[in-house]
């Protein structure tokens, strides 16, 4: 990362819709920090957040000076800005498409939040059918054209 480079941060809580542009902020293969919301002291409800996100949802992304929220804006800036890592099909093709379709089904289904259990430090269990590990095979298997996810071949435990 250059000295002009800013670090991308994904302000995020376990277990809830911040798993998905983790997802792909590790598939990305970019550098990251991860800031953790703690929603159970009501830090998302604090004006330092609330200035981030009016609405005081999780998760943020916060790219340079661009502030964003809502789950699939944060997946779409993030595959549309890095295009060379291959994680969406081309631009106005069929398969783009289905892509849009599975990426708002995973952003707004409980069930893609459910999937991860949070181990006794609040991050996710990396087991092969847990967390992210899971969600990245179900995510990369539902995404035509992209190859294999990274996180298939690594132990995730920081979300």
């Amino acid at each position: 990362m250059g000295s002009g480079e800013a670090m991308i941060e994904l302000h995020y809580f376990p277990g809830n819709a911040s798993m998905v542009p983790h997802i792909v902020l590790e598939e990305l293969g970019v550098p990251f920090t991860l800031k953790l919301v703690d929603r159970t002291a009501n830090a998302h409800k604090a004006a330092d957040y609330l200035r981030m996100n009016p609405n005081g949802l999780i998760p943020v992304l916060v790219d340079g000076d661009l502030v964003l929220y809502e789950t699939a804006a944060i997946c779409l800036h993030l595959v549309d800005s890095h295009p060379g890592a291959g994680l969406a099909p081309a631009l106005g093709t069929r398969e783009r498409a289905h892509f849009y379709k599975w990426l708002v089904w995973m952003t707004r289904s409980p069930s893609c939040c459910a999937a991860g259990r949070a181990d006794s430090h609040g991050r996710h269990a990396a087991s092969p059918i847990s967390g992210l590990t899971w969600n990245a095979c179900w995510l990369g298997r539902r995404w035509a054209g992209c190859s294999p996810p990274r996180t298939w071949r690594r132990r995730m435990s920081d979300h």
